[in-house]
């Protein structure tokens, strides 16, 4: 069927060549031309029957197989009990006997006493000062002011008693008086006071005992000093008690 159709289509182009083909009329003679051979046709013989198209392969990808990863497993260490602890107590050993050497008794050396040589005293001699040629009586500045002594009574120890007292006052206001007897600790207890005027007017008095507590002063002029705290009193208390 398919050769007559490629026949068909060959004998219609040759036909359609020819009608197509200008028609010339040459004068007589007409000249001779030469026939010219025409190139054969080329024919294309198709094959009797199309070959059988073949389907491209498919390509197909093989992925790998997964496998899955490894679980992972942690293996503890068997426990193992510990090796048990021995103490290789020291071997006891006696003690080396204890020797004592007594010194080699001696002789003490013979005491000898060696008597100071007497030697007669150095005299005694007194070199007594010589007399002042002089007296240099105290220098009174003329037009002072003479300050009168109102009162001034002594009592001094007598004998082995050292009891005594005095009291004195003078004329611009000072007064002084003291006193002192013994104690049976074997010392001396004094008592006392004096008291002036300032200029400014303000009297000042002062009072004074002095025994085994010490010296102490009270005055209205002196600072107070702040009472003291409960636990410095215990600790006085206490040290007291201990002396007992």
């Amino acid at each position: 069927h398919h050769t007559n159709d490629m026949y068909s289509l060959v004998f219609c182009c040759m036909l359609a060549l020819a009608t197509a083909a200008p028609q010339y009329q040459f004068p007589q003679p007409s000249p001779s031309f030469s026939a010219t051979q025409r190139a054969p046709v080329r024919t294309y013989n198709a094959p009797t029957q199309a070959p059988a198209r073949v389907a491209a392969p498919v390509r197909t990808y093989n992925a790998p197989a997964t496998t899955a990863a490894p679980v992972r497993r942690y293996v503890a260490p068997a426990p193992t009990a510990p090796p048990p602890r021995r103490y290789n107590a020291p071997a006891p050993t006696a003690p080396p006997p204890r020797r004592y050497n007594a010194p080699t008794p001696t002789a003490p050396p013979p005491r000898r006493y060696n008597a100071p040589v007497p030697t007669s005293p150095p005299a005694r001699s007194y070199n007594a000062p010589e007399p002042a040629a002089t007296y240099n009586a105290p220098t009174i500045r003329i037009g002072a002011p003479v300050v009168p002594i109102l009162r001034d009574e002594r009592n001094m120890p007598q004998g082995d008693s050292g009891e005594y007292n005095f009291n004195f006052e003078t004329g611009d206001g000072i007064t002084r008086s003291e006193k002192g007897e013994d104690t049976d600790e074997g010392g001396m207890a004094k008592e006392g006071y004096w008291k002036f005027t300032f200029p400014d007017g303000t009297p000042a008095v002062f009072h004074f005992v002095a025994d085994h507590n010490g010296f102490q002063v009270e005055s209205d002029l002196l600072p107070k000093a702040p009472p003291m705290p409960a636990h410095a009193l215990a600790q006085i208390e206490k040290a007291r008690l201990e002396d007992e």
